[in-house]
């Protein structure tokens, strides 16, 4: 019997490798676009083209009644979200609003089936210094409104669970890199700045960040979508190695061929600027328009953004790739991607990072 899987967000940076996946292993795949203009139309006629059916459903729209629901299916994927931390509390309301309205719209198709939601680290990002790494068990006291929205979108999706009939696993993610990665992010800053050997890239940040190659996200949704041990569970993912910010910016450097130079600071310093990004009364004091630089800046000297992958372990049992490893794959793909991409005249993300095999 064919199985028959919904995806929103598949235009996005891990969607549209999880539909090309999908279309790949010859499942019946429907995939939710935002009204026309919203999504890359290119990506979306290769979908078709692929054997993925497209529907055209507004997840900002209330209630939804532009389209019917699909009688049934087996899998949910909802990648659909606003991940811009720039962007207003209004804007961000797509994270749960929308999430809410999904399942208004599914109702009985979504009996019997997984729903698989991507959410983030940012959903445990507290003030005050951690000394250990985020787990399941943390209480949440998310500092931007990107994080509180996700955390809503958690619980909505756990309350709704056992009367709408269907089971869920929420995938709490950290920075996700690769090839085509979401613009302006840390992780495509550091690429930028090691290019260039800006001060970004050199100094020894000492932050702790967990980070994860996207086509793991795409094998963890895809695997862990039919375990039974994985359902109505939450999963903090994250590779085994500990990285700091300085780490991953020196392994950029050294995959893109361009070592980076590193500045340090004293110790002293940078337990000052982790206390003052991370304390209560400092941000008390911060105006609103700067709350979001204090909380970037407590990302890279703080441990906001690293959390253990322990109990994904024990339930998958598969590891993750090291950062070393991710980043060759990135580079091969970019390598790959950039001759067509040059005679395209695509505007590529990393058109000016030259690369070389590692």
């Amino acid at each position: 019997m064919m199985r028959h899987v919904l995806v929103t967000g598949g235009t996005g940076f891990i969607g549209r490798r999880l539909v090309s996946h999908l279309c790949g292993l010859h499942l019946s795949v429907l995939c939710l676009a935002g009204p026309a203009g919203t999504d890359d139309a290119a990506v979306l006629a290769e979908q078709q083209r692929r054997g993925a059916q497209i529907i055209r459903v507004d997840l900002d729209a209330a209630p939804i009644t532009t389209e019917t629901p699909p009688a049934h299916v087996d899998t949910i994927f909802h990648l659909a979200a606003n991940t811009d931390t720039d962007a207003t509390d209004a804007a961000v309301r797509v994270n749960d609003l929308g999430t809410a309205r999904l399942l208004d719209w599914l109702g009985e198709s979504a009996r019997g089936s997984r729903l698989m939601f991507t959410s983030t680290v940012a959903v445990s990002d507290p003030l005050g210094v951690r000394a250990r790494p985020a787990d399941e068990a943390e209480v949440c006291h998310p500092r931007t409104a990107y994080g509180r929205t996700k955390l809503d979108a958690e619980r909505l999706i756990r309350d709704r669970a056992a009367a709408a009939g269907y089971t869920s696993t929420i995938l709490r993610l950290p920075t996700v890199y690769g090839a085509g990665q979401k613009p302006g992010g840390l992780f495509d800053r550091l690429v930028g700045a090691t290019a260039r050997g800006a001060w970004l890239a050199r100094v020894d940040w000492p932050g702790r960040t967990s980070v994860v190659y996207v086509d793991d996200v795409v094998r963890l949704l895809v695997d862990l979508s039919t375990m039974e041990a994985a359902a109505d569970q939450t999963f903090c993912v994250a590779p085994d190695e500990v990285s700091t910010v300085a780490d991953v910016a020196r392994a950029i450097g050294t995959a893109t061929g361009h070592p980076v130079s590193p500045i340090h600071f004293p110790a002293a310093a940078w337990r000052a600027a982790r206390w003052a990004a991370k304390s209560p009364l400092v941000a008390r004091l911060t105006p609103a328009r700067a709350q979001l630089a204090l909380w970037r800046f407590g990302l890279i000297v703080g441990d906001g953004f690293f959390q253990s992958g322990a109990k994904l372990e024990a339930v998958y049992g598969r590891p993750l790739r090291p950062l070393a490893a991710g980043l060759r794959e990135m580079v091969d793909e970019l390598a790959r991607r950039r001759p067509a991409a040059t005679d395209a005249g695509v505007d590529d993300p990393f058109v000016d990072v030259r690369v070389r095999p590692i």
